[in-house]
């Protein structure tokens, strides 16, 4: 951003040569060991580029939490529509400009929170195998963190929803979407360990995910009572199970 400013060779010896005629007092070295020696020879230690590399790493990550954790209370306090990125960048102590480095918009901001929220719900729920129940009780057990969420936070879940289905290219949205596509390849390799077959399962498990979603969201919008939820859930896994052939 600046220009060095650099002096000509000439004037440069010019000013480091002492003309014959100068009666400046010449600068004798300094003997080792003394005071004037120790200061002109200490230097101030150097930061590895692997330190300053592990520094900034650091203070990304402090900020992407402090950003990840002033979204969250916030959707949780007003939702996301009174949500704005510039109060998310004053509870984060951070430039709202920032904000943006992390999240491009809003729904990506959205995102990075759903992620980090359902990254956990996904890890602790994924089956191994249909266990006690049956695959029907055992699908809606994987579901039930999803639906309370829903119930708990309506307006949310709808945009949720929204932008898991429809919205626009993003990689907290991505990584969103990778954990859905998860959460289907558990259902349907649990429909196919319980018989059904290898084509249908993985369509019933993408019927069950998508179609639960827009499930959730009736409630939002006025169309279904908020105590229904779970028994169309249920209609909607035993629809698609038996789809499956199981």
């Amino acid at each position: 951003m600046f220009r060095s400013m650099t002096l000509p060779l000439s004037a440069t010896a010019a000013s480091a040569t002492p003309s014959a005629d100068s009666t400046a007092p010449m600068r004798t070295a300094p003997t080792p060991g003394t005071p004037d020696a120790t200061v002109m020879t200490r230097r101030r230690p150097v930061a590895s580029g692997a330190d300053q590399q592990g520094r900034r790493a650091r203070n990304k990550a402090d900020k992407r939490a402090r950003i990840l954790a002033a979204a969250e209370s916030l959707l949780g306090e007003v939702g996301y529509e009174r949500m704005t990125t510039a109060e998310v960048a004053k509870r984060a102590n951070v430039a709202a400009g920032t904000v943006f480095q992390y999240a491009p918009t809003k729904a990506e901001l959205l995102m990075m929170v759903v992620e980090h929220e359902w990254r956990d719900l996904v890890d602790d729920h994924l089956p191994d195998d249909a266990g006690d129940g049956g695959v029907r009780e055992h699908v809606l057990r994987l579901l039930e963190p999803f639906a309370q969420q829903a119930r708990d936070y309506p307006e949310n879940a709808m945009v949720v929803g929204r932008e898991v289905l429809f919205g626009a290219p993003g990689p907290c949205r991505q990584k969103v979407v990778a954990l859905v596509a998860g959460l289907e390849d558990a259902i349907a390799a649990l429909l196919v360990a319980a018989g059904g077959d290898a084509e249908r399962s993985v369509v019933a498990a993408g019927l069950i995910v998508s179609g639960g979603v827009l499930e959730l969201n009736r409630t939002r919008t006025g169309r279904a009572e908020v105590e229904s939820v779970a028994r169309r859930l249920g209609d909607l896994v035993d629809v698609a199970v038996r789809g499956a052939g199981v």
